[in-house]
């Protein structure tokens, strides 16, 4: 139950081996299960909607770290490949003639 204005119940329906799972590892690692729902909201809602949609989709695989991980980083590598191409298309590369050696 809320215990504030500031906050909101939330409650779902979840699969029971996924909630068996994260039971488990909040009990092994000491954290609170409201802290580590509010991170994994905070979490969700600073991602690109084109990953939220892949994770709704199951498209990110049983380990969707590595998923989101490879996302990032695909997503990272084309903007720096496109970035160094629009560069490359303004530098002007000098020509020489062999007589410009001696």
């Amino acid at each position: 139950m809320a215990k504030n204005n500031q906050e909101k119940l939330l409650s779902a329906d979840i699969d029971s081996k996924l909630v068996d799972k994260f039971l488990s590892q909040m009990e092994t690692r000491g954290f609170k299960k409201k802290r580590s729902v509010a991170a994994a909201i905070q979490l969700w809602i600073s991602l690109p909607s084109e990953l939220q949609a892949k994770a709704m989709a199951g498209a990110l695989g049983e380990d969707v770290f590595s998923g989101l991980l490879h996302y990032l980083i695909d997503n990272e590598i084309s903007q720096i490949r496109a970035k160094f191409l629009s560069q490359l298309q303004t530098v002007e590369i000098p020509s020489f003639s062999p007589s410009d050696q001696k």
